[in-house]
């Protein structure tokens, strides 16, 4: 799983679930791609209180978690996000904005969306971004438009940050086209 060139965790879509009753893609931190997530002095992977895996950010200045879903279905409205904690030790997010987007398809249109983490210190679990990022899957979607991707990223700011556990993302269905 991971690459033998870098300390990058590499999404394995083995570990992508579709969960019937929340009508949702659960994606959690193995089935995304994580830049230097194989590298123990930036992030921690380990099981939570009911045994799921989480990953620990311990620090980077450069964080970029990213995602995908294939096989989505043509004529559905998708919520995408995360599921995260921001612990009440996290450092490093108070003068940046981090940013979650989604596209459709290879050439489909990034949709961003602006979130400041701060506001998250000690709060628990919280699905990001609190805004709901929309993705639309026409009905006449072809196989290749019928893939959603998604990343949750701060690369500008250039300082350490700490104290973030990505618990999951989803592409969640809430509605028709």
């Amino acid at each position: 799983m991971a690459s033998g060139k870098c300390n990058d965790l590499v999404g394995d879509t083995d570990f992508i679930e579709w969960q019937e009753e929340e009508k949702q893609f659960k994606i959690p931190p193995r089935g995304l791609n994580i830049v230097m997530g194989n590298n123990h002095h930036y992030w921690k992977l380990f099981k939570s209180e009911n045994g799921s895996e989480v990953a620990k950010l311990i620090q980077v200045c450069w964080l970029e978690v990213a995602g995908c879903v294939e096989n989505a279905r043509p004529g559905t409205k998708y919520q995408v996000g995360f599921r995260v904690a921001v612990k009440p030790n996290a450092t490093g997010w108070d003068e940046c904005t981090a940013i979650i987007v989604a596209k459709l398809g290879e050439g489909g249109k990034m949709i961003p969306i602006g979130i400041d983490l701060s506001q998250y210190y000690d709060k628990g679990l919280v699905d990001i971004p609190a805004e709901p990022l929309v993705v639309d899957v026409p009905q006449q979607a072809s196989p290749s438009e019928r893939k959603i991707s998604f990343g949750l990223y701060e690369i500008k700011q250039g300082n350490w940050k700490r104290g973030l556990e990505v618990h999951y993302a989803f592409v969640r269905e809430i509605g028709t086209v």
